[in-house]
């Protein structure tokens, strides 16, 4: 699944590297390595560095924004939540 990230105190994409750095809650991640970000199954939002140290994301930090190409269609839906 493809989305975009917006951070809501810029209204502009994430610096990784600053929040890294300057954010508490981000503080175990490796600045110089930031990979992105991740949703796990049940929605929760981290950030994850090169090393796969990741962190969750304060809630209401950040705008998840999903690409229309990547949800299902009715039929991949109703498969997924059969399984």
């Amino acid at each position: 699944m493809k989305f975009t990230v917006i951070d809501k105190q810029t209204g502009k994409k994430p610096n990784l590297k600053q929040i890294a750095i300057r954010e508490a809650w981000a503080q175990n991640l490796l600045s110089m390595d930031m990979d992105g970000f991740m949703v796990d199954q049940d929605g929760g939002l981290y950030l994850v560095d090169d090393c796969n140290n990741m962190v969750s994301c304060p809630e209401g930090r950040f705008q998840v924004e999903w690409n229309d190409e990547t949800r299902y269609s009715n039929n991949e839906q109703e498969t997924a939540e059969a399984c």
